[in-house]
């Protein structure tokens, strides 16, 4: 675990959560949120943990794919910026399709990528769902759970 928040990758964990804001018991869900601005990671990291789930960042493609190959079990659920420095989002998430078929991948974008919403689900963008900025937090969580329920599914097939 990082200690520095300054430095790109740093993991926060949920431990001690056992409910979240409404008071529901939730099991804590690893989360890869892959973003280059520090401020957002600050700002995401809290949020998460009180929705119950378990996050590490990455600050571009590069560190994600670093990460990701550690342990390819480790994460769940992977939320990638549309805008990283280093590769495209779609390069990503092909990269991490091909490592892991059953990820649930999502996308953040700003409020002026509204035409990405059809794009996403094709197949040269293989990604479950489009969040778009500034991030509304009942949606995000909305977002969370749901891919959370399918990466939940998934796992319970492969059993």
């Amino acid at each position: 675990m990082h200690t520095d928040s300054d430095r790109p990758a740093c993991t926060s964990t949920a431990a001690g959560h056992e409910r979240n804001h409404i008071g529901a018991p939730v099991a804590a869900r690893a989360v890869l949120w892959v973003e280059r601005d520090t401020f957002a990671r600050r700002a995401i990291a809290p949020l998460l943990q009180q929705l119950g789930f378990k996050v590490t960042f990455a600050a571009d493609a590069f560190q994600a794919m670093n990460i990701v190959a550690e342990d390819l079990r480790a994460f769940d659920i992977v939320v990638m910026d549309s805008d990283l420095p280093d590769l495209d989002a779609v390069e990503l998430a092909h990269y991490l399709r091909s490592a892991r078929a059953d990820w649930r991948l999502l996308l953040c974008c700003g409020a002026d990528a509204e035409w990405m919403r059809d794009w996403v689900h094709e197949a040269e963008f293989p990604c479950d769902q489009l969040l778009v900025r500034p991030l509304d937090v009942t949606k995000l969580e909305a977002a969370l759970r749901q891919a959370q329920a399918g990466a939940a599914g998934v796992s319970a097939r492969r059993a």
